[in-house]
């Protein structure tokens, strides 16, 4: 091995003991099908544990269209305007995992779900955010040239802060921050012995619809949400963006991705899930 290589190899956060995971690069979907996508990941990998089958990691990237609100799990479904969502064709889901309110439209989302013998040692959920947020940023910076850091500690709070949603309000620790603002903002379920990570990632500024759709129109204005294209001073698009992380996981944590697609059995579980994941 040259000094080169192990220095990088040091310089890893973990040792990922899974080498190989698999890509998923769903695209836009609906927001009902995103979250039983997601949850579908999670369970076949549930279960893939629970009979001692080989573990598998996923990465999957994907876009919301139509634009949706996803509700952290155990928020309240009148903290939003459900009829007006509904009168602008913006459906509401709920996240397996938790937090506040979130709007999305023109981003790219992440989603990673595996066991958690993936990190080779025993990792509280902050740790395991932290472990895996240090591949999305390397990628940020790498093909993007972003320069982004993770949030740390409590921020002042304002006004807003007294609303019970937009979880884009302020950076809370492990969410991404650039130039001041949060450009990438992420949550964990485990269940069992697996974990599923997935964290939004805006395109470009998207502060008005957002607040519009989950506060009003005369609510104050969120002025920690940020994009990728105003955090790189040029327009970013979908595959670029995803791209980006690719590289991130690749390089920072020195897995190998393989394109490929959900399992008949995953297909089946998100098809059964679509409509427990819609509120109304």
């Amino acid at each position: 091995m040259s000094s080169s290589t192990a220095a990088h190899e040091d310089a890893r956060p973990f040792e990922p003991t899974i080498g190989t995971w698999r890509l998923i690069r769903s695209g836009p979907m609906t927001g009902p099908a995103n979250m039983a996508c997601d949850l579908a990941l999670l369970e076949h990998a549930m279960e893939a544990v629970a009979s001692g089958a080989e573990a598998r990691v996923s990465l999957r990237l994907y876009a919301w269209e139509p634009p949706a609100v996803s509700l952290g799990y155990h928020q309240k479904a009148e903290d939003v305007d459900l009829q007006r969502l509904a009168e602008a064709g913006i459906s509401v889901v709920r996240r397996p995992t938790g937090g506040r309110a979130i709007y999305h439209a023109k981003e790219l989302t992440y989603a990673v779900v595996g066991p958690l013998s993936l990190f080779g040692r025993k990792v509280g959920v902050l740790e395991s955010y932290r472990l895996l947020s240090v591949a999305i940023l390397a990628g940020l910076e790498a093909r993007l040239g972003i320069h982004a850091e993770l949030a740390r500690g409590k921020t002042p709070k304002g006004p807003i802060d007294r609303s019970p949603v937009a979880c884009f309000q302020r950076p809370a620790q492990c969410d991404a921050v650039s130039r001041g603002k949060k450009v990438v903002g992420s949550a964990q379920v485990r269940r069992g012995e697996c974990f599923l990570q997935h964290g939004s990632i805006p395109l470009v500024p998207r502060e008005l619809e957002e607040r519009e759709a989950l506060l009003g129109r005369d609510a104050p204005v969120i002025d920690s949400l940020g994009s990728l294209s105003e955090a790189a001073g040029r327009p970013v698009g979908w595959s670029e963006a995803a791209e980006a992380l690719v590289t991130g996981f690749t390089d920072a944590l020195g897995v190998r991705l393989t394109e490929g697609e959900l399992c008949p059995m995953e297909r089946k579980v998100m098809e059964s899930t679509v409509t427990k994941v819609t509120v109304r």
